[in-house]
């Protein structure tokens, strides 16, 4: 959670408040079936954005931690 501690304080700094979520991404818009958006609503998810999979994709390929602020 150190990680995410970093990330909420940068956030507070400009008095703005975190609300940490579980994202589902997805590259593609007409794979979010019916059936996939009821089961990613079961286990939790609460937003699905299209942008951020090639950004975790690149960060896992070099090994290295990747967060995003999605601001709405």
């Amino acid at each position: 959670m150190g990680r995410y501690n970093q990330l909420a304080q940068v956030i507070q700094a400009q008095q703005l408040t975190p609300q940490f979520v579980k994202t589902w991404t997805t590259d593609g818009y007409f794979r979010e079936t019916q059936q996939l958006v009821q089961q990613r609503t079961q286990a939790g998810y609460t937003v699905v954005e299209m942008e951020c999979a090639a950004l975790a994709a690149c960060a896992q390929f070099r090994q290295v931690a990747s967060a995003v602020i999605v601001h709405r």
